[in-house]
């Protein structure tokens, strides 16, 4: 079986890590300015709402690939 295929054995590994660092960066900075001024019930019915929304995406792209 050949792993080679794999990003980091095709000599992109570093350049993946360093982007994808990037983009956590921006994704947790734009979570901690959300959340900044938040009282405790405001950040649950926000993570809720998130994951609801992150749920729905999920499962509309399943129905998309299924038909």
């Amino acid at each position: 079986m050949s792993y080679y295929h794999h990003a980091y054995y095709g000599g992109h590994g570093i350049a993946h890590m360093i982007i994808s660092a990037v983009i956590h960066s921006v994704i947790w900075a734009v979570v901690w300015k959300t959340m900044r001024g938040l009282g405790l019930a405001d950040s649950a019915l926000l993570a809720v709402g998130a994951i609801m929304v992150i749920a729905a995406g999920i499962w509309f792209l399943r129905r998309i690939k299924s038909t």
